[in-house]
């Protein structure tokens, strides 16, 4: 699977996402009249989707992993809000998170490794 963020390859070297979840939610309304036994729940129909997973990286040196430690989320920024692509090139199927942006980014640098945990959230994946 690639996953590619506007023009940025977020998996360049073939890195599989570890605890990919997608969750979907919807907004509601309830609503209880004094007195009443049961309340009454309005789907309001405005969806979103998140979008979360996380992307290990070997780094050809620790500066090299301390570099993108500290730079790649606002190399990100740079580009939101954008379509979040999903290739899975086995499978010859695309999903797409269409206007999402970054709701948080958590990476860690470890000798000459990165650990990202992204989280995306958008309007409904299509795909």
């Amino acid at each position: 699977m690639k996953i590619i963020l506007a023009s940025t390859i977020l998996n360049p070297n073939g890195e599989r996402p570890k605890s990919l979840t997608i969750r979907t939610s919807r907004r509601t309304k309830t609503e209880s009249v004094i007195g009443a036994v049961n309340a009454i729940v309005f789907d309001r129909g405005n969806s979103s989707t998140t979008a979360s997973f996380e992307i290990i990286r070997s780094h050809p040196s620790e500066e090299a992993a301390e570099i993108f430690a500290m730079s790649h989320a606002e190399d990100l920024k740079k580009s939101l809000p954008a379509t979040l692509e999903f290739k899975m090139l086995m499978a010859r199927r695309n999903f797409n998170l269409d206007g999402c942006t970054l709701a948080e980014i958590k990476i860690a640098a470890d000798s000459l490794t990165t650990i990202t945990k992204y989280e995306f959230t958008g309007r409904n994946i299509n795909g």
